[in-house]
């Protein structure tokens, strides 16, 4: 895990992070990921 955080800082690999939602919405994420409305990743934070 940490050579994946080290490209990340680098610059190397980047991630699409398209928004962030509270776990009570964590359905709804996977009801919108299975239609394909999502873009990037959706991180869900507590």
């Amino acid at each position: 895990m940490g050579a994946l955080v080290e490209l990340v800082e680098a610059g190397t690999v980047s991630v699409d992070i398209s928004s962030s939602r509270p776990p009570s919405e964590l359905a709804d994420v996977h009801h919108l990921s299975q239609a394909g409305r999502t873009r990037g990743r959706v991180l869900i934070i507590p």
